[in-house]
């Protein structure tokens, strides 16, 4: 049986994930050698990787503890899910994510990940939560700023990304609408046979912390605070396909 994860679609301050957080995405691949020739076998158990970040924090202000506090206690640890900013890698650019055939109206966001000069074995990633703010399908969500108050910023950062959607690579300012808190596109009418479909703009990942304490310190008027890891949630777990 399905179990539905609770998730907040808030913004969790990127502010503290880059300045304490470190990670990648992370494989599940599992490597066996053989130990009379030395020779490696690798098994991918997953073709989707997982962002996995460890957030250690050295001397926050209390505001900046008040904050982590709140947001802690508020989603009872590891219970609730929230949107995270990855520093590095928050944006698409003209990703292609289907090709028209005269009937298809909606289309998943996906971002490709291809090794130059290889084909063949592109990664495709689901992308789910992009940061859109307007052409909202009926279901969206209001999008804010980590406060929970201020309408949230597009593009968030200079040299972000605004929300956009071409055909055959021309900019498509109406006839269509996005799903921000699913990562679907939905057309008033549907593209045209052969007609390549692509979209740029900034998307969060979807996250949860993966334990439930952390260590902190009071040192005067700061804090220390170590052991906050955070995991990315597959679509899968949101029941978003």
């Amino acid at each position: 049986m399905a179990v539905i994860a609770s998730f907040d679609e808030v913004l969790f301050s990127p502010d503290i994930v880059l300045d304490g957080g470190a990670g990648s995405p992370e494989f599940a691949n599992t490597l066996i050698r053989n130990p009379a020739t030395g020779i490696y076998k690798v098994n991918i158990n997953r073709f989707d990787p997982i962002e996995t970040w460890f957030i250690d924090l050295g001397m926050i202000s209390d505001a900046q503890r008040e904050y982590t506090m709140k947001f802690w206690r508020g989603g009872y640890g590891s219970a609730w899910g929230f949107r995270c900013r990855i520093a590095t890698d928050y944006k698409a650019q003209a990703s292609v994510i289907g090709t028209g055939n005269g009937s298809q109206t909606v289309f998943p966001l996906t971002k490709t990940y291809t090794r130059p000069g290889t084909v063949g074995h592109a990664n495709i990633r689901r992308i789910i939560k992009p940061v859109a703010v307007a052409n909202l399908t009926s279901g969206s969500a209001t999008l804010y700023e980590p406060d929970g108050v201020t309408g949230r910023i597009v593009p968030s950062v200079p040299g972000g990304q605004a929300f956009q959607v071409f055909k055959d690579g021309v900019n498509q300012a109406s006839g269509w609408t996005v799903h921000n808190t699913r990562g679907e596109i939905t057309f008033t009418a549907a593209p045209a046979a052969a007609v390549v479909i692509s979209w740029s703009g900034e998307f969060d990942c979807p996250a949860r912390f993966l334990q439930n304490s952390f260590q902190q310190k009071v040192v005067g008027s700061s804090s220390e605070v170590t052991g906050l890891q955070l995991v990315e949630m597959l679509p899968a777990e949101l029941l978003i396909a």
